[in-house]
């Protein structure tokens, strides 16, 4: 009986997953029957997906909700859009329909100085020697000069600098590993209480200390991200994230780390490479990912 180790965990996680080619998954069934030790960790690590799946299938139920609810307000709100817009226009009518006819019949206009008897009737008459005694106001008046408008402000381009990438960049909380509890205890202690600074050596110590078949990529990608968002050392965080996105893994590490590199090149101030990376991101399906990187690409 083989006893059980990381490799052994990793190999049950990809049988699980369906990620094992034909020959190498019958040989995992002919060892669980022949191995009771190695059956119970399958059962195990099987019945604590299905438990992972059904919480993230409520989170999804949580969110369909509260989309419904989202959509529900905008429909009111369209409806008592749409029944004041009626109401104007029934308004607007009824003044059409009401307002009286013209007769075509202009009143007299009459100039200020013209003495006509409709204006005596209308008002007191003026003194024609005051009139003369007021000093004229039509004289010349120095011109005014147009003020000179200011000159507009060049329009600043674009550049990856401007852009708010750091709203993207989002810690994962509980995260689950196949590695040494006692090893990673302190680390993920450190990480759930929010002080990523100063697990960042530990976690460090501990992604030097693996090899390529024992890569921990979820660990990876929240030492690139604290590199990049917290202690802004741009060469550290490609370096994680680069690890990730060129390794054997599965799709959604790949685009999650390509996501982040983007992130790094903005900040470098490299918009043109953030975008290479941004779009073949796009370009697939897998969310939160393409969804992210479709918005960033707008405002590049």
């Amino acid at each position: 009986m083989e006893p059980l180790n990381d490799n052994n965990l990793a190999l049950i996680e990809d049988f699980l997953n369906g990620q094992l080619l034909p020959g190498e998954a019958e040989k995992v069934q002919k060892r669980m029957e022949n191995d009771a030790e190695f059956r119970e960790e399958v059962e195990w690590m099987s019945d604590l997906k299905q438990l992972s799946e059904k919480k993230k299938a409520f989170e999804v139920l949580g969110t369909f909700q509260e989309i419904h609810q989202k959509h529900k307000k905008e429909r009111r709100r369209v409806r008592l859009l749409a029944a004041l817009l009626v109401m104007a226009v029934l308004i607007l009518v009824l003044f059409i329909l009401l307002k009286p006819e013209d007769t075509g019949q202009q009143p007299d206009e009459t100039s200020p100085n013209s003495g006509s008897a409709s204006e005596v009737e209308s008002g007191p008459a003026i003194d024609t020697a005051t009139l003369q005694e007021i000093p004229e106001t039509n004289e010349a008046k120095p011109e005014k000069q147009p003020a000179e408008k200011p000159a507009s402000p060049p329009i600043a381009a674009k550049s990856g600098s401007n852009v708010q990438w750091d709203q993207y960049v989002s810690y994962k909380s509980g995260i689950q590993t196949l590695g040494d509890e006692s090893t990673l205890g302190e680390i993920k202690a450190l990480m759930d209480e929010g002080k990523r600074k100063a697990a960042l050596p530990l976690l460090e110590k501990y992604l030097g200390s693996l090899t390529e078949d024992e890569e921990d990529f979820d660990l990876r990608l929240e030492a690139g991200k604290i590199y990049l968002k917290e202690e802004k050392n741009y060469e550290k965080a490609a370096f994680h994230f680069k690890k990730v996105a060129e390794g054997d893994v599965i799709l959604r590490y790949k685009m999650e780390a390509q996501f982040y590199l983007a992130c790094v090149r903005l900040a470098q101030g490299q918009p043109s490479e953030a975008k290479k990376l941004l779009q073949s991101v796009a370009g697939q399906s897998i969310e939160p990912w393409k969804s992210q990187a479709e918005r960033l690409l707008e405002a590049i």
